[in-house]
């Protein structure tokens, strides 16, 4: 309370005031005692009288329990993301450097609080929406709100809960909430102050998930985090799309103008995500897997869609990644039984697959929002190119020479598959992406030899050493180009061209 009045009020010691209130002397003050005690001391009566809420009959300065348990909450996300800053971004910020022994209080006081928020929770306490619904917004810790971030919270608590949500408009609760009339909303303006908004309020409790502290129809910062990294691979897709299949397929074609309005927007985009990353937030696995597997962008995936996702991180991580069975999966996330789970669905429903999100949360790049087992798009095109090239030679291949070597004759029924397979993938080449790895594979292919398996249906390429040591200046070549059309000199290098791809 002393904190909250400041030098206006000043009270009686604390000696003084545990002697007077506590006639017995045990240190335990009764009702009797405080009602009969209270007017003694008259400077802790007058600070009392100042910093009670008529309204409520609560002291402002004073955390409730509920309020308590929500600024745990808080901090734990606060110490996590901390944990896990990325360091080269924090010092290019010239934040402090996450030292050894910053490492350990972090840890110990994480600790300490998920105590505290369990014994809080197991005497039935629920946090408050005004702690946990600020802290979640305040992505900065700037200790203030702005008009644009009130804005899209309420927009999230209308889009979420209907009819229900007859929230009060925007220039009123800006009225209410900002007392000082700065145009921000800091902590203390929040706390005292949204109570007064009785529609908002009974939204944001309504909305509050009581387990994690953070409202569902409020994106947080890691899923924030997430869709800004999906919109970074949209975008580049676009600027790198092949003009000519676009116009063959109907899309619009890429004007200059919509070009600088691109590298604009990857420019902003890129340093929001530094910026995030330096605050130790990672992306979450929702947005990211579901922008990642999404290739052509129609907002549902379907069963074939997720039996990949299912399978790459199992195949990847292995016995580590023990995940809910395809079947028990989609009734979770297809929520509609229309057999495609939508992006509202999965956003939804995700968490609900405990395993699935563990292995996948496992799985993902945080710097860069990619499931590391599972294939790009570019990824897949590039193999796809692969694939093509591997069925061509399989239909021009010499049948004696195939007899020769012990491999199956070339039927009828082969080639009208083949054919049929290449019309296909032939299909796919039409989507926008640039093909990466794969295709320094298929530049070494061309020297490969025909090897005899057991159990092949197909020739099966192989090349030595020597083969792969002869080829290296080309390949060499073959390397520059696709880098230098697929990623730009100012980011990473793919990642996947070292993932094990198998099963996938």
């Amino acid at each position: 309370m002393s904190v909250a009045l400041g030098k206006s009020f000043e009270v009686e010691s604390q000696e003084e005031i545990m002697k007077t209130l506590s006639k017995s002397g045990s240190g335990e003050i009764t009702m009797k005692g405080w009602c009969e005690g209270m007017a003694k001391l008259p400077k802790l009566l007058a600070a009392l009288k100042a910093d009670v809420d008529p309204q409520w009959g609560t002291l402002r300065s004073f955390r409730t329990p509920e309020e308590q348990l929500a600024k745990c909450m808080g901090n734990i996300e606060r110490l996590r993301r901390e944990m896990q800053s990325n360091q080269e971004e924090r010092k290019a910020l010239g934040l402090p450097e996450l030292t050894d022994e910053r490492k350990m209080e972090i840890e110990k006081e994480m600790r300490q609080r998920k105590i505290q928020c369990k014994n809080y929770r197991a005497l039935g306490i629920e946090p408050s929406p005004g702690y946990c619904v600020f802290n979640q917004m305040d992505v900065e810790k700037k200790r203030k709100l702005d008009r644009d971030t009130l804005e899209r919270m309420v927009k999230g608590l209308r889009k979420a809960l209907g009819d229900k949500a007859e929230i009060e408009d925007l220039e009123n609760i800006m009225s209410v909430l900002d007392s000082d009339k700065s145009g921000d909303i800091d902590e203390l303006e929040w706390v005292n102050n949204v109570r007064k908004l009785p529609n908002l309020y009974k939204a944001l409790d309504a909305d509050l998930d009581k387990e994690f502290g953070v409202l569902a129809s409020f994106r947080t910062p890691e899923d924030q985090l997430a869709k800004c990294m999906g919109n970074i691979q949209r975008l580049k897709r676009e600027l790198s799309a092949n003009q000519a299949e676009r116009k063959a397929l109907g899309l619009p074609v890429l004007t200059k103008e919509r070009k600088v309005v691109i590298e604009d927007q990857l420019r902003s985009r890129k340093a929001l995500c530094k910026k995030w990353r330096a605050l130790g937030i990672s992306p979450s696995p929702g947005y990211c897997v579901f922008n990642q597997v999404d290739v052509d962008h129609t907002k549902k995936l379907s069963r074939e869609k997720m039996e990949r996702v299912v399978k790459a991180p199992t195949v990847s991580i292995g016995s580590k990644s023990d995940v809910e069975d395809m079947a028990t999966i989609m009734k979770v996330l297809d929520e509609d039984m229309s057999g495609n789970i939508s992006e509202h669905e999965w956003m939804s429903n995700l968490e609900k697959c405990p395993k699935l999100y563990k292995a996948l949360e496992a799985d993902i790049d945080p710097d860069y929002g990619v499931l590391n087992s599972f294939r790009s798009p570019e990824d897949q095109l590039a193999k796809c190119m692969g694939n093509i090239q591997r069925i061509k030679r399989e239909l021009d291949a010499h049948q004696e020479e195939r007899k020769a070597l012990g491999l199956p004759e070339l039927t009828e029924e082969r080639k009208a598959a083949i054919h049929a397979e290449f019309r296909s993938r032939k299909d796919l080449l039409a989507r926008s992406s640039v093909p990466r790895a794969w295709c320094l594979l298929q530049a070494i292919a061309s020297s490969t030899k025909l090897t005899s398996t057991k159990n092949a249906s197909y020739p099966v390429r192989s090349w030595s050493a020597s083969s792969l040591q002869s080829r290296a200046p080309s390949v060499r070549s073959t390397a520059s180009r696709i880098w230098t059309r697929s990623w730009s000199a100012s980011t990473r290098t793919n990642p996947a061209i070292s993932r094990s791809t198998s099963g996938c």
